[in-house]
């Protein structure tokens, strides 16, 4: 779902006091040319390039500046409020998801509870007759319940990850506005913002889907 989360090396960039184990996702280097560092934002497409890809692909662009020069003021810009607003309402969406998956997790045991009662009451008006129906019943409720269970557990765990992914993405934004230098917290907004996007749209989607019942 998500890329590996690389290390940074922020001991250049955080002063020492306030530096942290947390490993912030950040893209330090062009994905068109992986041996060159990200230097320069070009304001036309509004994103972060290497040197290479400002002399061909940014050429004509009206304004290319380099990263330090550009993420002046970042930490009152509209954008990094937006990016802010946006994770703190996928925040309250994946806790919301969690909570309801838990929920529907728990309803289907419940619901597996009632139907055998509904079994045994049958099973005594018709014990005789009914015997054999009584055994296929239940086993196919078991495997009922063990099928929409280990779907609700995926379902939780799904949401789960997305909800630890957006608490990271959310706690290094915090700390690099507290910490970090402009020109971080505008890499860091120029890589988390595909994937803010991306869990919006899944979180969308989940938020959509009917809880599951036996």
């Amino acid at each position: 779902m998500h890329k590996a989360i690389k290390a940074l090396a922020l001991h250049h960039l955080i002063a020492q006091e306030v530096q942290t184990n947390k490993a912030f996702n950040i893209r330090r280097t062009c994905s068109d040319h992986p041996e060159m560092a990200l230097e320069f934002y070009c304001s036309n497409h509004e994103n972060v390039c290497c040197r290479t890809c400002s002399v061909n692909t940014h050429r004509t662009c009206g304004k290319i500046l380099p990263i330090d020069v550009a993420a002046r003021g970042i930490k009152s810009s509209v954008l990094l409020n937006d990016v802010t607003e946006d994770l703190k309402g996928l925040l309250k969406t994946a806790e919301q998801l969690v909570e309801d998956r838990a929920k529907n997790k728990e309803k289907i045991g419940k619901s597996k509870a009632t139907t055998l009662q509904t079994i045994v009451k049958f099973k005594r008006q018709l014990i005789q007759v009914l015997d054999e129906l009584e055994k296929k019943l239940i086993t196919e409720i078991d495997e009922t319940e063990k099928k929409l269970t280990k779907k609700a557990e995926l379902e939780l765990s799904d949401v789960e990850i997305r909800h630890k992914a957006i608490i990271d993405i959310s706690e290094q934004l915090e700390f690099l506005t507290k910490h970090g230098s402009e020109s971080h917290i505008m890499m860091l907004l120029n890589t988390v913002r595909v994937d803010i996007s991306k869990q919006e749209n899944d979180l969308k989607i989940w938020s959509r889907l009917t809880n599951v019942l036996m």
